[in-house]
């Protein structure tokens, strides 16, 4: 039991879901900055199981993005894919795409891309840090796992 507690906690990183920022320009502005207005979050692989636009190979991957464009700021949950920003504006050029950006770890996107000038399809840069954890806490586990079957 105590086994597969540890292995679960190995791997629960690996399989956890992406929550990032949803909004519109129909939220009045507040999409501008969505940590300062509280603006909900949303558990990607729930609303992709809800819209029905997952396929039935799991786990899949998702990014975070958030578009400038003429209309305003949209956030919100994309499948992982190559070049997810040309993808974007493919899908929505009818709105004017301004910037794109994507990011691959929780609520990354927060960014207010009216005020960076980042190059938009740059990751969020946060990967090292992740590694690290996630390397913490195999490290950690096993650590643990050694101890009790002293």
């Amino acid at each position: 039991m105590l086994l597969l507690f540890v292995i679960f906690s190995c791997f629960s990183c690996v399989f956890s879901s992406k929550f990032c920022y949803d909004c519109s320009p129909e939220d009045y502005g507040n999409c501008l900055s969505p940590i300062q207005n509280n603006i909900k979050t949303t558990d990607c692989e729930t609303q992709a199981e809800e819209q029905q636009t997952i396929s039935t190979v799991l786990p899949l991957e998702f990014e975070c993005f958030t578009l400038l464009t003429e209309n305003g700021t949209y956030r919100g949950c994309v499948e992982s894919r190559n070049e997810v920003c040309t993808y974007l504006t493919d899908q929505y050029r009818q709105y004017g795409i301004v910037k794109c950006d994507s990011c691959s770890s929780d609520k990354c996107n927060s960014d207010n891309l009216l005020y960076t000038d980042e190059d938009p399809n740059n990751d969020d840069g946060n990967g090292a840090a992740e590694l690290s954890l996630s390397i913490g806490v195999v490290i950690l586990n096993v650590l643990c796992l050694a101890r009790i079957l002293q």
